[in-house]
């Protein structure tokens, strides 16, 4: 097969790097690989990865299907096509002799951030480029039905600003890194689970004073399990609006989202969350059943009021009602976490526990001292207290 032949993959054509490879210029090729590859943190091998790349990350009729239907469900019409069409990327890889330094690039700066989905190709994939046709068709069917299809694939934390965008280096944090909150990490990582074994679960709002590890725990509980292809939609305040959009674009595809509202709340005036009401509650546009709302809020109504407020309530006849209505939002939330700020000595355990893995040597007695005196100044005890405090005498 001839590149000119490719249907089902023909848009990888336009991909500035294979364009060079193919017209012949293969040392611009390798600069521009180069450069991708440590952009992106691509493994080794760089030219191998970075065709795999193009083949998970189309949008096409096969890999579409593959999404979404069993292997018997797809016509032998086109996973043939699908297949001589990989035969041929193969031999583009086997025809390409990757120098040495070239395998190094992607591993710079590898260990500060960690990408699952590379991860995942360095691993499910090592040695795709010599593997018979059926071997890798299962395997690819097996991806899409994991991962999805197109370019937001790469990603397990995405944001939506009219539009999804790939976060390339999210927060790394993970679990093992929250210290304490045992009831409030087994609820979230029950719930999660639930929605990746299940298509069930609740939508959370976690709710608690400043820095008592709220959002933190969001994105680590996400972190913990994007190896199986959950994803984190990171939505900010100002396109709430666009929620019924984000569920409708979601519910296309195969993994498990959660659409994050951090820092949840509105004031007396705010109409956006009726529209939020109403997508929990199961109105016209209901959430999609891979699709579940964390939101994170220092108010246990969300809504805020005030005395003004409370006069206004004291003229109308059905007052009960309004203010039933302003306090009801937060009910539609299958479960209320609750984050409680941390007692002195579960403040000390953290911070103890946060000095021991930046490698802080200081006599424990000293360290508690600092900690409580960085703990009044800052007004309060909590986990982001403690991070900061941590980080002061790093």
């Amino acid at each position: 097969m001839k590149a000119k032949e490719l249907i089902i993959y023909r848009e990888t054509l336009r991909d500035p790097i294979i364009k060079e490879y193919l017209e012949g210029d293969t040392k611009n090729m390798s600069h521009l690989l180069a450069e991708y590859a440590f952009e992106n943190k691509l493994p080794a091998p760089v030219w191998a990865n970075y065709v795999l790349d193009k083949i998970l990350t189309g949008k096409n009729v096969f890999t579409q299907m593959a999404a979404f239907a069993q292997r018997s469900q797809i016509p032998n019409e086109i996973a043939l096509q699908a297949m001589k069409e990989i035969a041929y990327f193969q031999s583009l890889v086997k025809g390409y002799e990757e120098e040495v330094w070239l395998s190094f690039c992607g591993d710079v700066l590898k260990e500060q951030t960690k990408n699952y989905y590379h991860d995942y190709l360095a691993i499910a994939f090592q040695g795709w480029q010599k593997w018979k046709d059926l071997d890798i068709l299962n395997k690819l069917i097996a991806f899409h039905q994991e991962w999805g299809f197109g370019k937001l694939c790469r990603y397990s934390v995405i944001r939506w600003q009219g539009e999804f965008q790939g976060i390339k280096n999210p927060d790394p944090i993970r679990m093992d890194d929250l210290i304490g909150y045992k009831y409030q990490k087994d609820a979230i990582i029950n719930n999660t689970l639930a929605l990746l074994k299940h298509n069930k679960g609740n939508n959370l709002l976690l709710y608690g004073e400043r820095g008592t590890g709220k959002s933190s725990m969001v994105k680590a509980v996400v972190n913990e399990y994007a190896a199986l292809g959950l994803c984190l939609v990171d939505l900010p305040r100002s396109y709430m609006t666009d929620i019924p959009q984000i569920i409708n674009e979601l519910k296309k595809e195969p993994r498990h989202y959660i659409i994050f509202l951090d820092d949840l709340s509105f004031d007396s005036v705010d109409k956006e969350y009726k529209e939020l009401k109403a997508i929990l509650e199961g109105g016209i546009e209901t959430l999609a059943n891979n699709v579940l709302i964390y939101a994170t809020s220092n108010r246990r109504h969300l809504i805020s009021e005030s005395w003004r407020d409370r006069e206004k309530w004291g003229e109308e006849i059905n007052k009960n009602d309004t203010l039933s209505e302003k306090l009801s939002l937060a009910d539609r939330f299958g479960q209320t976490i609750t984050f409680p700020s941390p007692e002195q000595e579960e403040y000390l355990q953290i911070v103890l526990g946060l000095a021991a893995a930046a490698g802080i040597k200081m006599p424990e007695e000293e360290l508690r001292s600092q900690a409580l005196k960085w703990a009044k100044w800052q007004n309060m005890p909590s986990g982001r207290t403690a991070k900061q405090f941590v980080n002061s005498i790093t």
